[in-house]
């Protein structure tokens, strides 16, 4: 009850703020106060449930976040239908575990109501923001659907509605700098094809379409308090029915909750990663033209119904960042609670200040200053902070994995590093890729944001500098990691060390795989002709991308293990 209470109380307050915080740095400090104090009360939150629910419930949370975000991108067909249905199961499947290993019942309700508290994240995205209409605007032949927000009531009615003056064919003449076409990105010479799913007949379609929206915006506030209560109690039934079957097949208890639930960050980080390579593949970097807000809108009440075209890949990356920060806000009292280590601790913190820091560089790469201006206009984009942004993440990533293998139990209670032969070589080849690897994902992440993309207008650029110098990384990196490879499984053999020899066999096999998605990228950017963007070069691009991130992880992974477990043996006489 109090969860139901609380999530109303959140969605009442943070409307409020939206509709009647001033505009500026004032607004600004209630941005950042706001934060604050929602970061204080999930940590009191998290100080008191049970860490393996919680590390369960998030588990729940950021596997239905990954379907409900393939879900969005086919709303309305059968696939995305049996999507959503398989949210609702990951829920009943995380109350089974839950009760199975060594809870009860109950333990399925308490990991129900926790994904649900996760949730509201999305949720409170149905009280929607300010009035809206979708228009279809055309654009060197392609067709795309972009939302449209009325500054007020006054301006719908204007008589230039929504900041644009059309010919009579739809072709826009003008757009008015700092109005809701401006931010949008329409520019002269676009022409509007239809408003709200229906054709253009007159400019006035517009002023009367906006018009709609402000009478259908008044009743969302009611609706999405009865999501919110509903979520809890769907969440919780659905918990609490795994919980049932689960009791009924036992298993081990789960004994490393902690390291369970640095797995979890981990892999909603490697989401983050991946939806934020899709932004970069879809070209959507600068969709939505202001941070912490979009649109002018609170960014956890951006109504998914207007989560269109690039705003839908930028504003859903922008979400499931706040999830990765909940996630990490979660993780830091359960890693206190259950690890006395103080380097435990001291590595949770960092990685926790390193997700504030991204946050940051990410809001600094689309404003290029602190101002919380709904305008395009107004902004300076970075893309220096750009490259930045995308190597800190994948850095937080490999961090998270660190952290989830020492929390673990084989990491305790592993002996002391034992004198092996090859051991030494072990530790400078795994050194040594570690390095190597930072230094190619800077490079990725120079030629991929400083790449210009053709247009009708512009044939497009590369930084062949940072190609080149990729592509011969590679390959020394693709020698290197064979070679960690082998001395790593034969560590295995000669030696019976644990861990290392699996991870020489990982290493081999996601080094193969990376290597086949950076041919298909090379020769999907290489080949590109037109504006168009082929679905199968975002797809090898982002793959490939992401598969670097989980590289540079086990490459940490083997570094970290081979000091933990093995060292040079001593020389005779030393």
């Amino acid at each position: 009850m109090w969860c139901e209470w609380m999530s109303r109380a959140v969605a009442v307050a943070a409307l409020a703020a939206e509709n009647d915080a001033p505009r500026g740095a004032g607004s600004l400090a209630v941005v950042i106060g706001a934060a604050v104090l929602g970061a204080i009360v999930v940590v009191a939150i998290a100080s008191f449930l049970r860490p393996v629910h919680l590390a369960i419930g998030f588990g729940a949370t950021v596997a239905m976040w990954a379907i409900g975000y393939a879900a969005m991108t086919s709303p309305g067909l059968p696939a995305g239908e049996v999507l959503f249905l398989l949210m609702l199961v990951c829920v009943g499947a995380a109350g089974t575990i839950a009760a199975g290993r060594g809870g009860a019942a109950r333990s399925g309700l308490a990991v129900g109501l926790i994904s649900a508290g996760a949730n509201l994240l999305i949720v409170g995205s149905l009280l929607g923001g300010r009035a809206s209409v979708t228009v279809e605007v055309e654009r060197d032949g392609a067709v795309q659907r972009v939302p449209l927000f009325a500054p007020s009531a006054a301006a719908a009615a204007s008589s230039v509605p929504l900041g644009l003056r059309l010919a009579d064919d739809g072709r826009i003449e003008s757009v008015a700098e700092r109005s809701g076409a401006h931010d949008a990105g329409l520019r002269p010479g676009d022409r509007i094809l239809g408003v709200d799913g229906r054709p253009l007949g007159a400019a006035a379609d517009l002023a009367t379409a906006a018009a709609t929206a402000s009478d259908r915006r008044e009743r969302l506030p009611q609706r999405a308090a009865l999501w919110a209560a509903g979520l809890f109690v769907v969440s919780g039934a659905l918990g609490w029915l795994g919980g049932l079957v689960g009791t009924r097949r036992r298993s081990e208890p789960i004994r490393d909750p902690a390291a369970l639930m640095a797995i979890v960050a981990a892999v909603a980080v490697l989401l983050l990663l991946v939806t934020g390579g899709l932004v970069t593949g879809m070209e959507a970097g600068l969709a939505v033209p202001d941070w912490p807000n979009s649109f002018g809108h609170n960014m956890l009440l951006y109504p998914i119904s207007e989560m269109k075209g690039g705003v839908y890949w930028e504003h859903a990356h922008r979400l499931f960042g706040m999830l990765v920060g909940v996630t990490m806000l979660v993780l830091v009292p359960v890693v206190f609670r259950c690890d006395g280590r103080m380097w435990a601790r001291t590595l949770v913190i960092w990685l926790l200040l390193a997700v504030v820091v991204q946050g940051w560089l990410g809001a600094m790469r689309v404003t290029g200053s602190l101002s919380i201006s709904e305008h395009r206009a107004d902004h300076a984009p970075n893309l220096a902070l750009a490259i930045v942004h995308g190597v800190l993440g994948q850095g937080i990533f490999a961090g998270s994995l660190l952290l989830a293998a020492m929390l673990g139990s084989t990491w305790r209670t592993a002996s002391a590093a034992r004198e092996v032969p090859g051991g030494g070589t072990m530790r400078g080849f795994s050194s040594v890729l570690l390095v190597l690897m930072v230094l190619q994902l800077v490079l990725g992440a120079c030629y991929r944001h400083l790449l210009v993309p053709p247009t009708a207008d512009h044939p497009g650029s590369s930084p062949m500098w940072a190609l080149h110098s990729h592509l011969t990384l590679a390959a020394v990196i693709m020698v290197l990691a064979l070679l960690a490879g082998f001395r790593a499984k034969a560590l295995g053999r000669d030696s019976a060390v644990p861990v290392v020899p699996g991870l020489g066999r990982l290493l081999h096999i996601i080094v193969g795989v990376q290597i086949l998605f950076g041919i298909g990228a090379l020769v999907a950017v290489l080949t590109r002709a037109g504006a168009a963007i082929p679905a199968w070069e975002i797809v090898v691009t982002t793959a490939h991308q992401a598969t670097g991130a989980i590289l540079l992880g086990v490459s940490l992974l083997l570094a970290a293990w081979s000091f933990r477990l093995i060292r040079a043996p001593r020389q005779a006489g030393a």
